[in-house]
């Protein structure tokens, strides 16, 4: 998993997953949890403990399957995927799956794709409110990489509807005050946005969003379902629930004999969701 355990995200992945295995029924399945909290402890010889925590932990224990959660997860297990799990596919679920080669090494790979909604979302929102003039995009990191303004702008790129406005890596508190006195003919597509507090806590994306969403002048629209009731009205969301019980799939089917490399890569599920109480 990314981040720790009780992440949200990680909450609702499990359900699934779970629950698509039916691992409280089945008796021939051990499940290993483990977090690679990378967000939370970024230094660079991080990964390197937990490789060696993991090799330690499983040396003498064979495993037939290594799920990976989300990107920064996997693109550690490719890193070390010769001194790691090398005789074990790999289920993923990403925003970038790996080329056809590396699909195909050793014990093979498939997975889910996450495909950006972001062009879906704003039409959506367009549609419910035909007023508006204005787009306001909310994102940023503490790195300040600006890599989710990037792929908002290439998805976006051509949409010439509306205004839209790039509000990246803004503090929080500016953010908040930013998101209060916008114009009336606007709306907020909130992509994702980690955040320190006053305290130099790391923020959540779900925790920034229930900060300055209840004092927005705009309506709101995302992307997962794990932001859905912090605020959002809706949008095309795709959850870890789904890819979850998704990856129970994928496993179901390597557990019965069929390889990896057979299983064709699909899309994350999406469909449109709305907080009734954000739509009052």
């Amino acid at each position: 998993y990314w981040d720790n355990k009780e992440f949200p995200g990680n909450v609702r992945f499990e359900e699934g997953f779970k629950a698509q295995l039916q691992l409280d029924r089945r008796q021939d399945v051990e499940y290993f949890p483990e977090y690679f909290e990378a967000s939370r402890f970024p230094e660079e010889n991080t990964a390197l403990h937990f490789r060696n925590y993991l090799h330690a932990k499983y040396a003498h224990r064979p495993v037939d399957v290594v799920v990976a959660s989300a990107d920064a997860p996997l693109k550690f297990l490719l890193e070390y995927r010769t001194e790691l799990f090398p005789g074990s596919p790999i289920v993923f679920v990403a925003n970038d799956p790996p080329e056809p080669d590396a699909l195909a090494f050793g014990a093979g790979m498939t997975g889910i794709r996450y495909k950006n909604a972001y062009r879906e979302t704003v039409d959506l929102a367009l549609r419910l409110h035909p007023g508006t003039k204005r787009v306001f995009v909310v994102s940023g990191t503490p790195q300040q990489d600006r890599r989710f303004e990037k792929l908002t702008q290439q998805e976006l790129s051509g949409f010439n509807r509306v205004e839209i406005t790039y509000l990246t890596d803004l503090p929080l508190t500016e953010l908040i005050a930013r998101t209060r006195s916008l114009p009336p003919d606007s709306v907020i597509l909130y992509v994702w946005q980690q955040s320190l507090n006053e305290q130099g806590k790391l923020l959540e994306s779900y925790e920034v969003l229930s900060r300055f969403a209840p004092g927005a002048s705009a309506p709101i629209y995302g992307f997962g379902t794990v932001i859905l009731g912090s605020g959002i009205v809706g949008g095309y969301l795709q959850g870890p629930e789904m890819s979850g019980a998704k990856a129970g799939e994928l496993i179901d089917r390597i557990l019965s004999g069929t390889s990896a490399r057979e299983i064709p890569v699909e899309r994350a599920q999406k469909a449109a969701m709305f907080d009734w109480r954000e739509l009052r």
